[in-house]
């Protein structure tokens, strides 16, 4: 092989390993540039998600709130019931008692001013 000839061979053998490492320069970008695009997806779809969960668990706070909410209402509806009817009876106990010793009641007070 001529001197010519050798420098064309390995001129040619030099133009494919550039070729070569070109391509394998573009895949690399077309890699990177999926990759990125597969990682703000991801982001963005974490973000998504996790509104998602925010919401679902406020709506579910927000009905156990309730809940408790309504359970408290009865809770305190039986306590005042229970109260009214405490001091219905205590009422009815005093008016009793008041009937019953009015009499004596007026009849001291009468005394101890007719004393005086």
């Amino acid at each position: 092989m001529s001197k010519k000839e050798n420098n064309f061979s390995e001129s040619h053998e030099l133009e494919d390993v550039i070729k070569q490492i070109l391509e394998i320069d573009a895949n690399a970008r077309n890699l990177t540039e999926s990759a990125m695009k597969s990682r703000a997806d991801a982001e963005q779809e974490i973000v998504k998600k996790s509104l998602e969960l925010h919401n679902i668990f406020m709506e579910r706070a927000k009905h156990r709130i309730e809940l408790l909410k309504d359970e408290e209402d009865k809770l305190a509806g039986e306590a005042l019931a229970n109260a009214d009817i405490i001091v219905d009876k205590n009422l009815t106990q005093l008016n009793k008692i008041a009937e019953e010793k009015s009499e004596g009641w007026i009849n001291e007070i009468y005394k101890s001013i007719v004393e005086i």
